[in-house]
């Protein structure tokens, strides 16, 4: 079993790394300790992390947009660095999420409509290039909610069977067509 360090010892530690440590006792190297970073994010660590190298959570995710890959190699990136890059990818490829939707449809078991597509038999047979071809085709990006389409609704989703329409409009014909 490994030597009780004293709290004035740990604390010195702390400091050396820039924490300020706000817990008032020490119990062992494993017991999470309170601590303020330089930064002023205040989180638990145990000396044992400490010793390892591991620091403060926050400022290591504020460290992973400095280099190229927008995160450092074995950390996930941000919530709020996933959530800005997913809005905007989206935004630069809108004709994506029509595919991704029809996707879901033909091969989740789990999706509310896939009784009548996957459980049909229809199948996604297009690339994104061939959607994104589509989504300018038919000028997608001028509805106001577009919607991917099968013109003959008993053939699988191909460049020559699809289009783009309103939603509203899809949803109405489906409604005539019984899907």
């Amino acid at each position: 079993m490994g030597k009780l360090h004293s709290f004035e010892f740990i604390k010195q530690e702390f400091l050396k790394r820039g924490f300020n440590i706000l817990s008032t006792k020490y119990i062992n190297a494993i017991t999470k300790l309170k601590y303020k970073c330089d930064k002023g994010h205040i989180n638990f660590i145990s000396y044992n992390k400490l010793q390892q190298g591991r620091g403060c959570p926050d400022c290591n995710a504020l460290k992973m947009f400095g280099n190229n890959y927008g995160f450092k190699h074995g950390l996930s990136k941000t919530k709020e660095y996933r959530s800005k890059n997913a809005k905007e990818y989206r935004k630069a490829n809108p004709w994506l999420l029509n595919l991704k939707g029809a996707k879901a449809r033909c091969t989740n078991h789990k999706h509310q409509s896939y009784k009548y597509y996957g459980a049909k038999g229809i199948r996604v047979k297009l690339t994104v290039k061939e959607v994104k071809k589509l989504w300018f085709r038919d000028k997608a990006y001028l509805m106001e909610h577009p919607s991917i389409d099968r013109e003959d609704s008993n053939k699988n989703y191909t460049f020559d069977n699809c289009r783009f329409m309103e939603l509203s409009d899809n949803v109405k014909r489906s409604r005539n067509n019984g899907r």
